[in-house]
């Protein structure tokens, strides 16, 4: 009896092992990208949580990171752009400060587009004060050489012309100086706004039998400081929007082994890479029948 009984017992313990296994298998999703043990599709690497970095394409303790991108698990991403980030900078930091970094270098790269635009503007105030003043110690000194260069002199006749030429310019660069005035007024009440999450795509190209994957690429939506429409012929609207949208595009190349940074393994593909196990069995392309991608 003692032995049925064990019997019992010891059926029941594989049984309940099996449903485990059979529940992590089948329940618990695919594993862990950064302990891939076989190659993880872009598909799969993207669609998990997890922090990628984008940098030229080379990893190094002293090659900079352009931007971080935190993706969700849930078809969206929220980058943040990188002021000064190196690689080495990530050292012994868990994804929490990692990402509480991002938030730091977001903030500090807009500060320094805001300082950028600020300056350009304020260069062209420059520029048009000393065109002012320039033109105005020659009205002064009556010198009138602006109007009259390649004239050869001037006549008593042509005083009223002459004076009406600079009374013109001084309007026009008082209305110019004016303008780019308002211009950087804007600029300073520019306000920092914290990246958001925007679904990403994927997208296939096929080779010419339509059916192998020829490339395949990253593309998603980030918002930077609106400074074109502080243009030279343009006056930016002071209640528009301080920022405009546009799309990056990443085309994904797979590594072809883990790059090394200190203690640190990282892997994924060409310009954009994740931190991974040291054994990591690397990434890979979708191919065109993976559901959720763009083809051709």
């Amino acid at each position: 009896m003692k032995i049925k009984k064990l019997s019992k017992v010891f059926t029941l313990t594989i049984a309940l092992c099996l449903m485990a296994v059979s529940l992590t298998a089948c329940g618990g999703g695919k594993g862990d990208v950064k302990t891939a043990k076989e190659p993880v599709a872009a598909s799969e690497a993207f669609n998990q949580e997890g922090i990628w970095f984008t940098s030229e394409g080379i990893v190094g303790k002293d090659e900079n990171i352009y931007s971080i991108l935190v993706f969700d698990g849930k078809g969206n991403v929220t980058p943040y752009e990188c002021d000064k980030l190196t690689f080495s900078d990530l050292k012994e930091l868990s994804d929490d400060e990692i990402i509480s970094l991002a938030k730091e270098q977001d903030k500090a790269s807009f500060e320094k587009e805001k300082e950028y635009a600020f300056n350009e503007i304020q260069g062209q105030i420059d520029y048009f004060q000393e065109e002012y003043d320039s033109k105005k110690q020659e009205y002064d000194n009556k010198t009138y050489d602006s109007p009259t260069r390649g004239i050869g002199g001037y006549s008593i006749y042509q005083v009223d012309e002459i004076e009406k030429w600079y009374n013109d310019f001084f309007s026009e660069c008082s209305d110019d100086i004016s303008e780019y005035e308002s211009r950087k007024d804007i600029v300073n009440e520019f306000a920092y706004v914290e990246p958001v999450a925007h679904p990403f795509t994927l997208h296939i190209e096929t080779d010419s039998s339509g059916n192998s994957t020829q490339s395949e690429s990253l593309s998603y939506i980030y918002a930077k400081i609106n400074r074109g429409s502080l243009g030279n012929n343009q006056v930016t609207d002071p209640k528009g929007p301080n920022y405009e949208e546009s799309e990056m595009t990443i085309e994904l190349y797979p590594a072809p082994a883990n790059q090394d940074v200190y203690d640190m393994h990282f892997n994924g593909y060409s310009g954009i890479t994740i931190l991974v196990s040291e054994n990591h069995a690397g990434f890979t392309l979708d191919t065109p029948d993976t559901k959720g991608i763009e083809v051709d």
